[in-house]
């Protein structure tokens, strides 16, 4: 008698496709894959590979015949398209299209996280030159300016802090981007810090441990944890209540800013598996990935434990000349993403590591890191 296994569908190629799919297989789960090149990282680790964009009305109606649930690996896709798509079908859509539509655009991510009591930089809509000099005499210098749409890494965020920069701004960015920008108090923070929390369909939810992050040029270059403050049960709280309130399903990464008096800013919110939980892999009894899966899956969800009293992750970037992937032994754990091309700063693969305290495994880390170079 065949075997029936619930087949997932999964909008984009790259790495954090690859590994949902990776424990997809694990989880007996079918993965397909709609993305445009089998090169892609996500396309490699599966037969299922739907070649297309995640952006075209057609590639969509093409995998939505063969799944039962869509997930994604990034929130910069078109929510109403995929709502066009996937319309007449019984596919259910995880996180929902509403919460993606409000979270991918930063102006309606900062409401709802204003309307939850969540605390983030002031900030305010710009659109125009009028409106960027009302922003500068409202929230001072120096001004972070951050594209509301399609942005990541770094890109599309501007600091401003004198009259050269506003008139290179005005000039490039603010003519050129036609959905706009939000400015945002510069907040001098301490340290960047990160959890994620998951919830399933029927509602439960768990909460991964805080981290804290280090990001160079504007990218993540390595995570380690657990960290501890005393304001992060009742910010974790909140977080729930802000996925109850949007009925959201899967795990959303919130990323944080400690200020220098001590408090806890939510920087930016990400629907969907994130590089600050990678060390799941193998610091804690079950990722992020798998967790994502039973999320969407309404399966029984597990509290995460860690394995160790610290870990660390590290990112492996491009650089040229070209990174060779490392040779590593002992207890560090190798996840290289096999990307076809590498350039300077690409993110190409991480490692994690645990041991007794989380600053030896990042200080192993980045020995390893340096002997790439």
């Amino acid at each position: 008698m065949p075997i029936t296994r619930k087949k997932i569908g999964i909008l984009g190629g790259g790495q954090l496709s690859q590994m949902l799919a990776l424990q997809a297989h694990r989880l007996g789960v079918e993965p397909h894959i709609l993305c445009p090149s089998e090169n892609d990282p996500g396309a490699q680790v599966t037969r299922y590979w739907h070649k297309g964009d995640p952006n075209n009305k057609e590639a969509l109606e093409r995998i939505a015949k063969h799944v039962d649930v869509i997930t994604f690996e990034s929130e910069f896709i078109d929510p109403e398209l995929v709502r066009t798509a996937t319309e007449g079908t019984n596919i259910q859509i995880h996180p929902n299209l509403d919460t993606i539509g409000k979270i991918r655009d930063r102006q309606s991510q900062k409401k709802i996280l204003s309307k939850k009591s969540i605390p983030s930089s002031n900030y305010m809509k710009v659109s125009d030159s009028k409106t960027l000099q009302m922003a500068s005499k409202e929230l001072g210098l120096p001004l972070v300016l951050k594209a509301r749409l399609f942005g990541y890494d770094g890109y599309g965020t501007h600091i401003l802090q004198n009259e050269k920069d506003f008139k290179k701004f005005e000039k490039g960015p603010l003519k050129e981007n036609k959905a706009g920008f939000i400015a945002e108090t510069f907040i001098p923070f301490k340290r960047e810090l990160a959890f994620s929390i998951a919830r399933n369909v029927s509602g439960n939810a768990i909460a991964f441990p805080l981290v804290e992050t280090h990001q160079e040029n504007s990218r993540c270059l390595w995570v380690k944890g657990p960290v501890e403050h005393k304001s992060i049960i009742s910010m974790i709280e909140r977080s729930k209540n802000l996925l109850d309130s949007e009925e959201y399903v899967g795990i959303m990464a919130f990323e944080l800013f400690e200020t220098q008096g001590g408090s806890l800013l939510v920087n930016e919110l990400a629907p969907r598996v994130h590089n600050s939980a990678h060390h799941s892999q193998d610091s804690m009894n079950v990722c992020q990935f798998e967790t994502h899966l039973r999320c969407i899956l309404d399966w029984p969800l597990i509290s995460p434990k860690t394995l160790a009293p610290g870990f660390a992750m590290h990112n492996l970037l491009g650089q040229s000349p070209e990174l060779q992937k490392p040779i590593v032994i002992d207890d560090v754990h190798l996840h290289w993403y096999n990307k076809m091309e590498s350039r300077p700063g690409r993110k190409m693969g991480h490692i994690n590591l645990l041991d007794q305290t989380s600053d030896k495994a990042l200080e192993e880390l980045k020995s390893i890191v340096k002997d790439q170079h």
